[in-house]
């Protein structure tokens, strides 16, 4: 006897309209270490477990071609992603820049902190806030990953991320959110 299969739920598919990723930058700017995150990976469509867990010895950006090594990623495979000159500079300002391990330490002064793993695990908290504070309804961390405006960026370094932004650049069926 068969069992019925269930239906999967729609996907996804959406991403924030520049003018929209303006506002949600501008409220991110408060805290370095969520605002470094956002650009970090609606530039490189990074996910979340692989931006996180980064030490600073993986991350080039003095070289030629700036760029963050992820020894593992969900597929098993290593890869390269380019750094925008607006990454860099919000890499340089976090706090853990030449005084941690990693690029994203987890907070030693929660109650929580075990001292298990040495970097964050999430930025949920604080991404939700800012979306809030930007009025941005329904964006999840992983969305960022779909903003192929801002991810085309990282390939042409002459164009700043803002500007690819302001032109809207989209790729495939991809929807504005509002």
């Amino acid at each position: 006897m068969l069992s019925p299969q269930r239906k999967e739920p729609p996907g996804r598919d959406c991403f924030l309209a520049p003018e929209d990723f303006r506002k949600f930058l501008d409220e991110c700017r408060g805290d370095p270490e969520l605002y470094a995150f956002v650009w970090l990976a609606a530039s490189t469509g990074a996910r979340k477990g692989e931006i996180l867990p980064r030490k600073w010895t993986e991350v080039d950006m003095e070289g030629a071609a700036p760029h963050l090594c992820v020894p593992r990623t969900k597929n098993r495979r290593s890869k390269r992603l380019a750094l925008a000159e607006e990454v860099i500079r919000a890499l340089k300002k976090l706090p853990s820049y030449r005084r941690e391990e990693y690029v994203f330490p987890a907070d030693r002064s929660n109650v929580r902190f075990k001292g298990t793993q040495g970097y964050a695990w999430d930025m949920r908290k604080p991404f939700q806030a800012a979306c809030e504070r930007a009025g941005i309804k329904n964006l999840r961390i992983h969305d960022l990953r779909r903003s192929s405006s801002v991810r085309r960026s990282s390939s042409s370094r002459k164009k700043s991320v803002t500007h690819l932004l302001a032109q809207g650049i989209r790729r495939g069926k991809t929807k504005a959110r509002k």
